[in-house]
């Protein structure tokens, strides 16, 4: 009760990780613990932190997949990837099945060409074609298989979001323009803003009205002042 409780919101990272410090100390077996204390080190950057943490609990589950996993990417934050790239071997060879072990080892070395065929990209295509699934922009990267994204997303959105009353009950309606809502966690100085602005800036504005929502960082950067003022309207919703 007290992990899901003090997580929560999670833009109060650092108030939650007191909390969090606590109830895993309680139970270094947990893995909502685990979880939410690494989801919460990864939001704050506290990486040599997490390390310490991790360590502690391997001690008492020394087979855990998934500490070794998360022992694996806090190495790699930490630039030590040799170790990084031992912790999330032994994870796989632990937990050679499990999805989200699978999905994060892979992530690391796709991201960092460290190439090894141990099946583990077939194993986790197997899985998503039995009818597990990982979050879908990581499906979009780490699979080519248009079936199998779409099988992933599907069930990631029928597990993570619960079922909700449509707002249009079918209505037809007509604007003097086409209404476009661009939503983002990028509008800042980002890779995707950059690419992304001058697209923005050339909507046509007599026959398109342009929205953007933003659920990203305001860094105060001039190109996030230039994509606000791109925009017919733009909405802050980070919080």
């Amino acid at each position: 009760t007290g992990v899901q409780t003090c997580a929560l919101p999670i833009y109060r990272n650092r108030e939650a990780l007191d909390p969090l410090k606590r109830a895993l100390a309680m139970n270094l077996k947990s893995t909502e613990a685990m979880r939410a204390f690494m989801d919460c080190i990864g939001r704050l950057g506290l990486w040599a932190e997490g390390l310490t943490a991790l360590d502690a609990a391997l001690l008492v589950s020394p087979d855990d997949a998934e500490i070794h996993c998360g022992r694996g990417l806090m190495l790699h934050s930490l630039k030590r990837y040799e170790e990084a790239y031992a912790a999330l071997d032994r994870s796989v060879a632990l937990a050679p099945n499990r999805t989200p072990v699978l999905a994060e080892v892979l992530r690391i070395r796709l991201h960092d060409c460290y190439w090894k065929d141990d099946g583990a990209l077939a194993r986790l295509q197997n899985n998503i074609a039995a009818g597990d699934f990982i979050e879908p922009l990581r499906a979009m990267e780490l699979i080519h298989e248009p079936d199998l994204q779409l099988a992933s997303t599907r069930a990631y959105t029928a597990r993570v979001f619960s079922v909700q009353t449509p707002l249009w009950r079918g209505q037809a309606y007509r604007h003097e323009r086409i209404r476009v809502a661009y939503l983002s966690a990028d509008f800042c100085f980002h890779v995707v803003a950059t690419v992304l602005v001058d697209l923005i800036e050339r909507h046509d504005q007599s026959a398109f009205e342009v929205h953007a929502l933003s659920f990203g960082p305001d860094d105060r950067s001039a190109m996030r002042g230039r994509l606000e003022r791109a925009f017919d309207t733009f909405t802050d919703v980070s919080k």
